[in-house]
């Protein structure tokens, strides 16, 4: 039996645990309402990011914007993405899903709106933040209610939806993203794109109003406040040096040693709060999730993976925008059969994961890693046809992704009892962000820097997917330790 076949198994023997629920499987119909507001917030906030990048031109050329404050309004959406995870995750185990999820919806719309309409990208980076932050609420929620709400196989399919709903925002985003560039001035371009997500966002909001449970309605929440504030510390000063590259290696090795000093600061304080569990805040992170074998090493290739394919995502359309010559709407439709393909065979996702078990994870990384290594070597040497073969190598990658993304979430939450739930995926997507806040600003840093003269070249992105195919190799090697242990399996103690 694969872990795929267990988890359903065992999640198959009992009832979702919604907070409030007490226990009872929901009504069908609401159930669809709850998936119905799940993938509308994926697709409302992956839309934003798969099309953030097509901002970029406009925004240095309307507001003269320099490449270190592209870097950070590329990178500071991931930076508070991860802080809003783990406290959102805590507090809709313990009062229910509603409320922060419709306040993430509220902070990631505002943000959206008021950066359409300001004048200056340091403004602008600050609205960034602010979305980020929703969008950790955000997606501490929709996590939380699917592994809530479904069960088995259901589960499985729920993911995948999740998934397919990023498949299709990275299908229609940069199609529309690419369209309104070509149609409106530049300073006006780039302000509609960031209004995309908008209406979606609206009719999520309506949909989780109907459907997301209200939750238990007891005493507040068990919030580890030192422990967020500790994180959050740490989070700002480990990403601090790579985002700011300018900064000069003697204040990167202070920001350094302050992010080691609130590390352990973080670690010390938590394993005070262990020790007095149940006479205090629970927690910042569960420790029986921490001690859990195939967790952890889930979370590594997650974060692993993820921080690379965005990395991807952002060199390619900087690269093809600025690089290459291209227009939005000619980069849109150059990346659009990836995309397409990636949602195409997501549906057989569920199905593959059954026949040929865990070890798909791993064969898909393979695939991605030497997709990459080949794509880098194609662009380096400058072929006729480079930008067809860019085509079909984009088109593997989407299909190893289609494959990778829900399976490597099945395996890393499996077992995870209803009482961490929600800190599980927060911590999950807390590991992802933080990866893909490394990765953007890596690989932008390499793409500006070895291209050399402030400009986009062939050079710069060759050595950033370089550096990418190394990464997804690394996430490769750590799926085939994850899948490749064949003993009883681990179950996270539901605390």
């Amino acid at each position: 039996m694969t872990r795929l076949d267990g988890a359903a198994a065992e999640d198959g023997c009992r009832a979702a645990e919604a907070p409030g629920s007490e226990g009872r499987p929901p009504p069908s119909g609401r159930r669809r309402l709850v998936l119905l507001a799940c993938l509308g917030a994926g697709l409302g906030t992956l839309l934003d990011q798969s099309t953030v990048n097509f901002t970029v031109a406009g925004i240095r050329e309307s507001l003269g914007a320099p490449n270190g404050a592209v870097q950070w309004y590329l990178a500071s959406y991931s930076l508070t993405f991860g802080l809003g995870l783990v406290p959102g995750g805590r507090i809709g185990d313990a009062w229910g899903r509603r409320g922060p999820f419709l306040l993430g919806l509220a902070l990631f719309g505002l943000g959206s709106i008021v950066a359409a309409l300001l004048g200056t990208i340091e403004l602008i980076t600050i609205c960034r933040l602010m979305q980020g932050f929703g969008a950790g609420l955000i997606s501490a929620q929709v996590l939380g209610s699917i592994q809530d709400e479904f069960s088995g196989r259901a589960r499985i399919w729920a993911l995948t939806g999740y998934s397919m709903a990023g498949s299709a925002a990275a299908i229609f985003g940069p199609l529309c993203a690419g369209a309104l560039l070509d149609a409106l001035p530049p300073d006006l371009g780039w302000r509609a794109i960031l209004l995309l997500s908008v209406p979606v966002i609206a009719l999520t909001a309506v949909a989780a109003g109907l459907a997301i449970p209200r939750g238990r309605g007891g005493g507040a929440p068990s919030l580890d406040l030192p422990g967020i504030l500790l994180l959050g510390a740490f989070v700002v000063l480990i990403t601090l040096p790579v985002i700011d590259t300018g900064a000069g290696s003697r204040t990167a090795l202070v920001l350094l040693l302050a992010a080691l000093a609130a590390g352990g600061a973080l670690a010390a304080w938590e394993r005070r709060a262990i020790r007095r569990a149940g006479d205090g805040p629970a927690p910042l992170f569960a420790p029986s999730l921490l001690r859990s074998r195939r967790f952890v090493l889930g979370n590594l290739v997650a974060m692993l993976w993820f921080g690379a394919t965005v990395g991807h995502s952002a060199v390619m359309t900087l690269f093809l925008l600025q690089g290459f010559g291209l227009s939005g709407l000619a980069v849109a439709v150059v990346l659009l059969p990836s995309a397409a393909l990636r949602l195409l065979v997501s549906t057989g996702v569920p199905w593959a994961a059954g026949r040929f078990g865990d070890h798909v994870l791993g064969v898909a990384l393979v695939v991605q890693m030497a997709a990459a290594f080949l794509l880098s070597g194609v662009i380096a040497a400058d072929l006729s046809s480079v930008l067809l073969l860019l085509v079909l190598i984009d088109c593997v990658i989407g299909i190893a992704s289609a494959f990778i993304d829900p399976v490597v979430r099945v395996l890393t939450l499996e077992g995870v009892g209803s009482g961490v739930r929600g800190v599980a995926a927060s911590f999950l997507q807390l590991t992802q962000r933080l990866s893909a806040t490394f990765c953007v600003a890596m690989f932008t840093g390499i793409l500006f820097a070895a291209s050399g003269d402030g400009g986009i070249g062939r050079s710069g992105a060759a050595v950033a997917l370089l550096v990418n195919g190394g990464i997804v190799l690394a996430a490769a090697i750590a799926a085939f330790a994850l899948v490749g242990r064949r003993g009883p399996r681990e179950t996270a103690a539901r605390t």
